[in-house]
């Protein structure tokens, strides 16, 4: 768009359109109010955008100035974890580069780098570093960052294979007279990865019998269950495809001395993008040409009561993916959490939980209770807030925070699986699940 199209359609052009046109040098904030036609409402959009991108910038320059201070390759690598695509990337990437070819005591340093963040580091880099010699697969092991077989799983990470990530017409309908489990959040927030990690759970200590019904969804938690082998050394998935869902039809045990009920479930796990079409559409409604909401086939609309766990990602809550019309994670489940009672889906809701992925990133470890509930009380204020309003309006029995982890990783996509996370979501499934006893006769627990 040039200066002359935008002065001319003000009236048409929204806040976003003209906030970057100013930021291209295209027009300036006082041409177009110079028009007349700049209402003051838009104004002030404009006016927050260009504020809050001042202060990114102002941010940013304060950050690398530190960095220059500190002149170390941590310092560099710390700029670049907080603004990857900062103004002064190219500069922290060159200094960076210029102390990996000083020698030993550089290498010490990207180790000990590589201890400490992991998740820093695929496997695309690491061979690049291998491929280089800046380190070697004899360094990773001897540093005790890695096993001999975990560094192989690292290079080598498999991946889900396509045929189990189905979309909605592969999908059978859903049991009645079972509690719907659902894992809500935007893409990459380790909905599979908790999932993984509850079945693994509940596999090994033989409290899950899954149903054949639907063998699609076998097929998917047979692939899940394989990503963590006997000896609790596992991998990542790959993402669910944007239309993916998937279903698992089971029954969950719960013992209590020499007791054992069953608790019947669905359990539904779909993809980030149909949360966050939701949330663009405003609605779980969909149909036969639109099926891109977390409400498609009308599962949720179904009567089976439900349990849902709404996903948080704690490392995209620090660095945010900015993108053009598209609010931030807390935005989203304030919104549709108001969607899903306008739709009535939290009358038939018995536990709403948030779950803090990747917590193990906390600064105080995944174990920390109190520092999870208190990051989410201060970033999901409002969030918090309105669960609460919703639990005294519909009587939930039972809402969390759940700090989440698969367990300690040792580079970006492989872990020692620890179960001590996926039994507390166990745990919150059973607690509201309802059960059938051995009578036969169904009764809420």
């Amino acid at each position: 768009m040039n200066k002359e199209f935008i002065i001319n359609n003000i009236a048409r052009l929204t806040a976003d359109e003209l906030f970057e046109a100013i930021e291209q040098g295209v027009v300036t904030f006082e041409e177009l109010k110079a028009t007349g036609k700049f209402i003051y409402e838009k104004q002030e959009k404009v006016r927050a955008l260009l504020e809050v991108k001042d202060r990114i910038r102002l941010e940013d320059e304060q950050a690398w100035t530190q960095a220059k201070a500190i002149d170390t390759i941590e310092a560099y690598r710390a700029y670049l974890r907080q603004y990857p695509n900062g103004e002064y990337t190219n500069n922290a990437n060159n200094k960076i580069l210029l102390k990996e070819q000083s020698g030993d005591e550089e290498r010490r340093e990207l180790l000990e780098d590589i201890r400490n963040h992991p998740r820093d580091y695929s496997p695309y880099r690491v061979n690049g570093l291998l491929s280089s010699g800046q380190i070697t697969e004899d360094d990773l092991i001897n540093a005790n960052i890695i096993t001999k077989d975990g560094l192989f799983l690292f290079l080598n990470s498999p991946e889900l294979p396509p045929e189990v990530l189905a979309g909605w017409d592969r999908i059978m309908p859903v049991m009645p007279n079972r509690t719907d489990i659902y894992f809500f959040g935007i893409p990459s927030s380790g909905k599979s990865c908790l999932l993984a990690g509850i079945l693994h759970y509940m596999f090994d200590q033989a409290l899950i019998n899954m149903d054949i019904n639907n063998m699609q969804g076998r097929k998917y938690a047979n692939a899940l269950l394989s990503i963590i082998n006997p000896d609790g050394l596992g991998y990542v998935p790959n993402s669910t495809p944007d239309a993916g869902i998937n279903y698992i039809e089971a029954e969950i045990r719960r013992v209590e001395g020499t007791k054992a009920d069953m608790h019947p479930v669905n359990i539904l796990e779909m993809s980030g993008e149909l949360f966050t079409n939701t949330y663009k559409k405003a609605s779980t409604t969909s149909n036969e040409q639109d099926k891109k909401t977390i409400g498609t086939n009308s599962y949720l609309h179904n009567e089976n009561r439900k349990v849902i766990f709404l996903v948080i990602d704690y490392q995209e809550t620090l660095s945010p993916t900015i993108t053009s019309g598209m609010a931030r994670q807390a935005l989203q489940f304030d919104t549709i959490l108001d969607i899903l009672d306008k739709e009535k889906m939290l009358e038939k809701t018995d536990a709403l939980h948030i779950v803090l992925t990747k917590s193990d990133l906390l600064p105080e470890g995944a174990g920390n209770l109190l520092a999870a509930e208190e990051f989410i009380e201060k970033r999901y204020k409002s969030l918090r807030r309105k669960i609460r309003d919703y639990r005294e309006k519909y009587d939930f029995r039972d809402c969390q925070i759940i700090p989440f982890s698969l367990g300690k990783f040792m580079m970006d996509q492989v872990f020692q699986y620890d179960s001590t996370y996926s039994e507390k979501i166990y745990k919150a499934i059973i607690a509201s699940a309802f059960y059938k006893p051995k009578s036969k006769r169904f009764k809420l627990w």
